[in-house]
């Protein structure tokens, strides 16, 4: 018996970082009567996911990084948002696993397909002048988003978690500083000094850190978090209270629920949407609620800090 219907199928992306080690993983699901596709690149896993549904598949395992996570959540709110999706970790982050509570080992993630809970997961709608997408889990602009533009897939790989907090020292040397207009449609608000801005629909970021330690995927509303920094012992103490998980109540940080917003910068700010680069701005974030079905553990996560 599964949660995901009739004909569940798995889209599985080989170059995810730990996609190896579960080799013996494929076999259970076949066991099981999962159809699994090996996909080749992101055109081949969007064209097999809409090749599944038209095909009958009542859900989609995806079986990858946050990444893959993300391209294929917008592929199936796109074709037919009524498929229910299912995640087998396989990255290196995993962090919309982490907040809907599944479980970082696939083999146990998998159980979940039988005895999990079927949650209503929003998704919020990505505007610049250059396209339209889906954020799933967390979208950070300035030093954040210079970092994951710096960062080569080498490095995720290797350092895990952990490329996120090294390439940071960096960022924090070469930090940029932002003014930011945030237009709320009936009134906006102008921010300086900026280091970093966070648009949340999940908790956490960069293999863990509770980014947005007081977002929902199921409330209708994102979480804006804008972190200033006017020196270096800022940035330090931001950092320490975020490594705690209690860094939006921060002076320095500026912390606010909405269901859209509109952010102009300048300079130009660059965002890192789901760890797709998003090169200009204006943009704006619009939530979409109750967009997708998707199966997640029965506790919401609530521990603190990386995990």
């Amino acid at each position: 018996m599964t949660l995901l219907g009739k004909k569940p199928t798995v889209i599985w992306n080989p170059a995810a970082s730990s996609a190896s080690n579960y080799q013996a993983l494929q076999s259970e699901l076949q066991k099981r009567n999962f159809k699994i596709v090996e996909t080749r690149d992101a055109s081949h896993a969007l064209a097999a996911t809409r090749e599944a549904i038209a095909n009958g598949s009542e859900g989609i395992v995806i079986a990858g990084g946050d990444g893959t996570v993300s391209a294929i959540s917008n592929a199936v709110f796109k074709t037919k948002p009524s498929v229910v999706l299912g995640i087998l970790p396989l990255g290196t982050g995993n962090d919309l696993a982490r907040t809907l509570n599944i479980p970082l080992d696939p083999t146990q993630a998998l159980e979940l397909f039988a005895h999990g809970e079927k949650r209503r997961l929003d998704l919020v709608a990505v505007a610049s002048a250059a396209k339209e997408n889906y954020l799933v889990n967390v979208a950070t602009g300035g030093n954040p988003a210079e970092i994951s533009d710096k960062m080569s897939d080498e490095q995720k790989k290797f350092w895990g978690a952990f490329a996120y907090v090294r390439n940071a020292v960096h960022a924090v040397a070469e930090r940029k500083h932002y003014k930011l207009e945030l237009d709320f449609g009936s009134t906006k608000e102008i921010i300086s000094d900026v280091f970093a801005v966070i648009v949340a629909n999940g908790q956490t970021s960069g293999g863990g850190f509770r980014v947005a330690p007081m977002a929902s995927l199921d409330d209708g509303l994102l979480d804006l978090i804008v972190v200033r920094s006017t020196n270096l012992l800022d940035v330090a103490a931001v950092t320490a209270r975020l490594l705690l998980g209690d860094y939006v109540d921060h002076e320095q940080v500026y912390y606010r629920r909405v269901a859209a917003v509109s952010i102009t910068s300048e300079p130009s700010l660059l965002f890192s949407t789901d760890g797709e680069l998003v090169h200009t701005t204006p943009t704006s974030f619009a939530v979409r609620p109750a967009a997708l079905s998707v199966i997640g553990g029965k506790t919401p996560a609530t521990a603190s800090g990386p995990s």
